[in-house]
């Protein structure tokens, strides 16, 4: 009677349970985040996203729906597998629908990928893919209010904090970038701008007299093109990927050299709309 009457919730740990991992892909955390109160320009309304536990390295995919993530996480497993040579040994999630569907869980089992699952109500267990949920929502809606573009673009901020995130140093890794803890090279950071700030980009239409550019916002980095920028073009509402960028010299700052490392994390800070 006395347990019916005096029970109450078991305190959670706020200490890490069990060791960090030691190789890469050996566990990693994932959640799905939404729906989102409206959809990107692609109508999507959810994203989820994979940390490797001992990198930190996160990859996030755009989902239309719930129902996509298994093929999201396919995709990433291929990932792994093709450019690092490595396979998911343990894959930690909460007990959400999406990942314990029968489908998901026998391909886990086959490929000998074992599930680490929170138990219900205990998102603490869940805490690297949770603080990162939070982190890359506050960073985008920053990035919304600070850059005054739609509310749509909600999925290229979400991309750019992600790049940002794997670009700069974390207490995780004692100071360390999560892109160089994966690779072994240092991050290249001369490319991070002020998300949504002006562009210029040099377009095929125009005439002698017109002009030969167009106005847009810089909206991030293309990583699967080199020397690409994601540019939002608000006459026609869509994004494309651009080479020929050119920045409005208004917000652009000339610095000096010894300032270029400080400027360059003023630029990241500036990109997710916290102030300095």
């Amino acid at each position: 009677m006395c347990v019916y009457a005096k029970a109450t919730r078991k305190p959670v740990k706020k200490v890490r349970g069990g060791e960090r991992a030691s190789e890469f892909t050996e566990e990693n955390h994932t959640d799905l985040w939404g729906p989102a109160p409206v959809a990107t320009l692609g109508g999507r309304k959810y994203y989820v996203s994979f940390t490797d536990d001992k990198t930190r390295l996160t990859h996030l995919y755009l989902l239309q729906q719930k129902s996509d993530t298994f093929d999201a996480y396919k995709q990433f497993e291929a990932w792994c597998q093709t450019q690092h040579g490595t396979r998911v040994k343990i894959l930690h999630s909460d007990r959400g629908g999406k990942y314990l569907g029968k489908t998901f869980t026998m391909h886990l089992q086959a490929a000998g990928t074992k599930q680490k699952l929170t138990i219900h109500d205990t998102p603490q267990h869940n805490g690297v893919a949770e603080r990162l949920n939070r982190t890359l929502v506050e960073k985008v809606r920053a990035m919304l209010h600070e850059s005054g573009l739609p509310k749509t673009l909600w999925g290229e901020a979400v991309r750019h904090a992600v790049w940002l995130k794997n670009h700069t140093p974390t207490k995780a890794l004692d100071g360390g970038t999560p892109f160089e803890a994966t690779t072994g090279k240092k991050p290249d950071l001369s490319k991070a701008h002020p998300w949504g700030s002006k562009v210029w980009v040099r377009t095929k239409s125009g005439d002698k007299l017109g002009g030969w550019v167009g106005e847009g916002r810089w909206v991030g980095i293309d990583e699967a093109s080199e020397n690409g920028c994601r540019v939002y073009w608000p006459s026609k509402c869509s994004v494309s990927v651009e080479r020929n960028v050119y920045w409005d010299p208004v917000e652009v700052t000339t610095i000096p050299c010894e300032g270029v490392i400080s400027h360059t994390f003023a630029l990241l800070i500036r990109s997710s709309g916290c102030q300095i």
